[in-house]
């Protein structure tokens, strides 16, 4: 006997063993609820609540000057351009800020855009549980995220 079958189902098929004698009709029709049922069940572990991953990492440490290039940046508006002097993408390097959106981690992030050596680069910063902000380094160079 199949043993994935629960009390319901196994009530079913005595059912449909006592029906055997009544004829080949019957017999169709218990097979069919039988089927149903079977078919139409959900199962138990699929009754579950979805809940929220809980970030539970330490904060990046990172040196004050990107501290606070992170902090400017976050502080830009939408499309807001900026030239900075030192940045850790190189000198003179022009900043577009981005939208703002929260990261997996739920940390509010921001996305710019930096003009660097005439490329255009996607960069991140990122504010962090200890209320510092980081600077996230691209994936790689002149990599496009969209």
């Amino acid at each position: 006997m199949i043993k994935f079958l629960t009390a319901e189902h196994k009530a079913l098929l005595g059912i449909l063993q006592r029906v055997k004698t009544l004829g080949k009709g019957a017999a169709v029709l218990a097979v069919g609820a039988v089927l149903c049922t079977a078919c139409s069940s959900t199962p138990r572990g699929l009754a579950h609540k979805a809940t929220r991953p809980v970030a539970n990492y330490a904060p990046v440490q990172q040196d004050l000057a990107l501290q606070q290039f992170a902090l400017e940046v976050s502080q830009m508006a939408d499309g807001q351009i900026m030239t900075f002097a030192q940045t850790p993408l190189g000198y003179g390097v022009q900043v577009t800020a981005q939208s703002e959106y929260v990261s997996a981690l739920g940390e509010k992030c921001r996305k710019a855009r930096a003009a660097v050596n005439g490329q255009s680069q996607l960069f991140t910063v990122c504010l962090q549980s200890d209320n510092t902000w980081r600077y996230v380094e691209p994936l790689a160079a002149g990599a496009e995220v969209r």
